[in-house]
């Protein structure tokens, strides 16, 4: 979902913003993106945060990071990687 909303900005954003300023001239246009910003601020309040799950543990290091030769001698240097 949020790349389907970049996207969309992407693309109508600058069409959108031209017809503003044709329509109603700068100050107009600013005015109306200022609105906008003003609007989400409160929006954006009432998102509720959730707390991110605790680590079951330290991450363990890869083979390599203690040998340069124990990636080569085990052959698996992914298995370690989430």
């Amino acid at each position: 979902m949020r790349g389907l909303s970049y996207r969309l900005g992407a693309v109508l954003g600058g069409p959108l913003g031209g017809l503003a300023v044709a329509l109603g001239g700068t100050a107009t246009a600013f005015g109306v993106a200022g609105a906008l910003f003003a609007l989400s601020i409160p929006l954006l309040s009432t998102l509720r945060l959730r707390a991110l799950p605790a680590e079951a543990g330290p991450a363990t290091a890869p083979p390599c990071a203690t040998s340069p030769t124990a990636c080569a001698t085990c052959g698996d240097t992914a298995s370690w990687a989430r």
